[in-house]
């Protein structure tokens, strides 16, 4: 399910052999997958072997051109480690949109500042970027989920739009800072326990302070109720969970959404059976699919984002099925798969030159622009004229 993108680069200190400590492993974004122009998580891990003594000191990532070698920023964080021992550290890094390379350095902060040349230093080329009008999907899911291998890569509408589906491991793997899913558009949640004691407090303010931000969460339901009832998220939901029960045939209302047909072929109900929540809804839900009565998708916004609530779990029958699935998750992304801010990307490309379109018309002004020009020989004559008329007529 998780394709790990592990980057063993170059080493620009001395060879490993004689190093005690070093740099093991470092991954970018989720798997690989990110957007550039914003900000992704960068783990890094160390490990310490046969050290005299414990290490103090502090890892460092340089943001630099790939071209020019020019530093865009840098970020640092604290490192401790014992004689025989490994960390794993992550920092949350920005991507600009020109061509970058991360550099990590490690250094011994307790060696005079004349002695304190890194210890290790490495170069990591990230991957390349997903287009920013693309739907990047981010699953927090156990092992077996067909969400990957059913829509990964397919093409969303005729302007060339794909969608791409990348993993979490498992709850301990989510950013804690919002910043973290800042190349995310949608996060989907399913059959992962979401209580107080499984996520941490940092975990969920990120999650809902990125929700607030424009971030789509998408849960599922059916036998997904037990992770559901009594989760942090349970009170920001579009509905009210009342209880799981088994519907012996797919409706109409999901039937369409799944490009179903009955056994006639015609309109009318496919008898499968499926699990289901029973919805009651919120103050502020909207209906996606279904009616007030019986919902069987809704959405709810919550500050500049939305969360979406499945009635059924979309990994089981009938619903995981190629063709359904495919058609499902087509209709949902295309027409709800983003929050209103996070559609202003899809225009990002003929908005490239509106800085360079401004400079050109500011220094055009007044003289070169006609409406201007007009008007500065215009107007002060038709201020005058009217002045004089009143002051005239007003005495």
């Amino acid at each position: 399910m998780r394709t790990n993108v592990t980057l063993f680069l170059l080493f620009f200190a001395a060879s490993s052999a004689l190093c005690a400590v070093n740099f093991e492993e470092a991954t970018f974004g989720f798997n690989g997958g990110y957007k550039a122009g914003t900000w992704a998580p960068l783990d890094v891990t160390v490990r310490s072997q046969n050290e005299a003594a414990p290490f103090t000191g502090e890892l460092t990532v340089e943001v630099r051109n790939r071209v020019s070698d020019v530093l865009f920023q840098q970020h640092t964080t604290s490192l401790q480690l014992s004689t025989t021992d490994w960390q794993r550290k992550r920092l949350y890094v920005y991507c600009p949109k020109t061509a970058a390379k991360f550099v990590v350095k490690l250094t011994d902060i307790e060696k005079p500042a004349q002695e304190s040349a890194p210890r290790a230093m490495q170069e990591i080329l990230p991957p390349a970027p997903m287009e920013d009008g693309d739907y990047f999907v981010l699953g927090l899911v156990p092992s077996g989920d067909k969400l990957q291998k059913l829509i990964d890569k397919k093409r969303l509408d005729d302007e060339g739009t794909q969608i791409h589906v990348k993993y979490l491991p498992n709850s301990d793997a989510m950013p804690t800072q919002w910043i973290g899913y800042s190349s995310v558009d949608a996060l989907v949640i399913r059959e992962i326990a979401l209580t107080q004691t499984r996520v941490s407090k940092s975990r969920q303010t990120a999650l809902l302070d990125w929700i607030q931000r424009g971030g789509t969460l998408i849960v599922s339901g059916g036998s997904n109720f037990r992770y559901l009832k009594d989760s942090f998220i349970e009170q920001f939901l579009p509905v009210q969970l009342i209880r799981e029960e088994t519907i012996d045939a797919v409706p109409p209302a999901l039937q369409q959404q799944f490009g179903f047909k009955s056994e006639g072929g015609m309109s009318g109900h496919v008898r499968t059976a499926f699990k289901h929540i029973q919805f009651v809804p919120h103050p502020g839900c909207h209906t996606v699919i279904g009616t007030n009565e019986q919902i069987y998708v809704a959405k709810r916004f919550l500050g500049s984002g939305q969360i979406l609530c499945l009635s059924f779990d979309y990994n089981a029958p009938p619903f995981s099925g190629r063709h359904a699935a495919a058609s499902f998750w087509n209709g949902l992304l295309k027409t709800h798969g983003k929050s209103p801010r996070l559609l202003a990307a899809r225009y990002a490309q003929y908005r490239k030159h509106d800085e360079k379109i401004h400079e050109q018309f500011l220094s055009k002004m007044p003289t070169q622009v006609p409406l201007i020009k007009l008007l500065s020989i215009i107007l002060p004559i038709y201020l005058l004229s009217f002045g004089g008329f009143l002051y005239y007529f007003g005495r």
